[in-house]
């Protein structure tokens, strides 16, 4: 088997405000392709996110009764679906984030429409028992977009944005164990224009990750050409800036209103974390109804870029197997197929 040296060029590396910055040149680094088995499964609904857990997939859907479903890989059946769409006890409208808390073998999800965060007996999910919710508590500070439980039992929760004014950019806010306000914390990028805060993230929309030891998160801008990593105090560790790192979206403002743009490309995705390293997926296409993702980039987080993987077929969702090297990607058709890339 040919042997892959991927070099990295850092076309600069500064601290600015005590945070590692680091730029990278998409063209210049060699891929290796990664062509993907059809992995067998039943019938897949409606798949918008994806978690590997143990020999598991934890698939989100979109439009369905059942907002989850537990995959088991090693026979592609669907062993339970759970998180009934509904507004009653354990039930949920729009769920965003969603994690697994091994040593409590709870699962965690947080309803965007709602503001509401739910726990579930993960041992009861596995079964598939129907009576596998615990408890809830409902967010009412502020207007959270994602919501990570931290090592600490704090929680760090991405904002969709605020209204305190257009001098206010503030980027997350920490809720205590109990699911108590605790404060502002963060500031959103500084791109040197005026906008309305109330719906910030719709500039800077990002998808977030989180370690299984929970003290590193990932921010993967969908419109921007920029990583972040963050630790537990919400405050940036490294920022990758590349390919063509752009200065801001474009972006058109109507009253409170923000809205991109199909002239912003579409960047990363699926953030996977694993304690040393994280993978996300990239598109560098022109933004459509129909996302579609045909490179994985793996860094570590430091920012070094590991590897540069060429996927075919291209995928809208990731989950990584770290420990047998497997990517599980889901394509963008109709009727989706799961495939497993080997890296």
């Amino acid at each position: 088997m040919k042997n892959y040296m991927i070099v990295v060029y850092f076309l600069f590396t500064y601290n600015l405000y005590g945070q590692n910055v680091l730029s990278y040149n998409y063209e210049e680094i060699e891929g290796k392709d990664l062509k993907g088995s059809l992995v067998k499964t039943d019938e897949l609904m409606d798949p918008t996110y994806l978690m590997f857990v143990d020999s598991m997939l934890i698939i989100r859907n979109y439009q369905t009764e059942y907002h989850f479903d537990l995959l088991d890989l090693n026979t592609g059946h669907i062993i339970s679906r759970f998180c009934r769409k509904g507004r009653g006890p354990g039930e949920i409208i729009y769920p965003i984030t969603f994690q697994i808390i091994p040593e409590k073998n709870l699962f965690m999800a947080y309803d965007l429409n709602l503001k509401k965060v739910n726990f579930y007996d993960f041992k009861a999910i596995l079964k598939n028992n129907p009576a596998s919710y615990i408890r809830s508590f409902k967010i009412d500070s502020a207007y959270a977009k994602d919501v990570l439980l931290l090592e600490n039992g704090k929680y760090l929760c991405p904002l969709i944005g605020d209204n305190a004014g257009d001098n206010a950019r503030n980027k997350f806010c920490m809720l205590a164990p109990d699911g108590e306000y605790m404060g502002m914390i963060g500031t959103l990028p500084d791109i040197g224009v005026s906008y309305p805060t109330l719906l910030s993230s719709n500039i800077f929309d990002y998808w977030v990750g989180i370690n299984k030891s929970r003290n590193k998160v990932v921010l993967a801008y969908d419109h921007w050409d920029r990583l972040e990593v963050i630790d537990i105090f919400g405050e940036i560790e490294v920022i990758i800036q590349g390919p063509k790192f752009k200065k801001t979206p474009e972006f058109i403002v109507k009253g409170q209103n923000i809205s991109i743009t199909y002239n912003n490309p579409l960047s990363y995705c699926s953030p996977c974390l694993d304690d040393k390293s994280f993978m996300v997926i990239y598109s560098g296409e022109k933004l459509s109804h129909t996302r579609s993702y045909s490179t994985a980039l793996h860094f570590d987080y430091n920012g070094k870029l590991m590897a540069k993987y060429n996927l075919k077929p291209s995928v809208k969702r990731i989950a990584v197997d770290w420990k047998n090297r497997i990517i599980y990607g889901v394509n963008t058709k109709a009727e989706p197929s799961l495939y497993e890339y080997k890296f």
